[in-house]
């Protein structure tokens, strides 16, 4: 497992770079409140130079741990970004650090709401309880209709 993400550019050839590796996530800093990630940041990728472009197709896997937006349990989930492509003007650097961008897409494949179940019941707003898991422990209370006078 690798602690950073460079790009050595006098390594990319004429036929491409492939870039294959497994990223610790805790250089990304991808801990994002109740979400953090559960496996390395594996990349499959190709770096390629064009005129003065340099330029990095390929693949970014990760898998994930948060709670659902419902019942609060523990979710857990994968991260899959296909045909990536990432553009880098080549202005004679020896290096190109791609952790920025790569951080970014991952946080942009986060979603934006995870559920543990499409059926979840989640919390009772008075009692608290999993719905999921219990039933509501509220009192009955008749309903306070404003407009029953009506």
């Amino acid at each position: 497992m690798i602690h950073e993400l460079i790009v050595y550019v006098k390594r990319i050839k004429e036929q491409g770079l492939r870039i294959v590796s497994e990223v610790d996530p805790g250089i990304l800093d991808l801990e994002y409140g109740e979400f953090r990630l559960i496996e390395p940041v594996s990349l499959n990728m190709v770096a390629s130079l064009v005129t003065k472009e340099i330029i990095l197709q390929g693949e970014i896997r990760t898998a994930y741990q948060t709670v659902c937006s419902r019942c609060l349990e523990k979710v857990s989930g994968a991260i899959h970004i296909q045909d990536l492509i990432l553009v880098y003007e080549n202005t004679g650097q020896d290096m190109i650090d791609i952790s920025p961008e790569i951080r970014d897409e991952v946080i942009l494949a986060f979603p934006t709401k995870v559920v543990c179940d499409e059926n979840c019941q989640g919390l009772c707003p008075g009692c608290r309880v999993n719905l999921n898991q219990d039933s509501c422990r509220c009192p009955e209370k008749p309903l306070n209709n404003p407009f029953s006078n009506l």
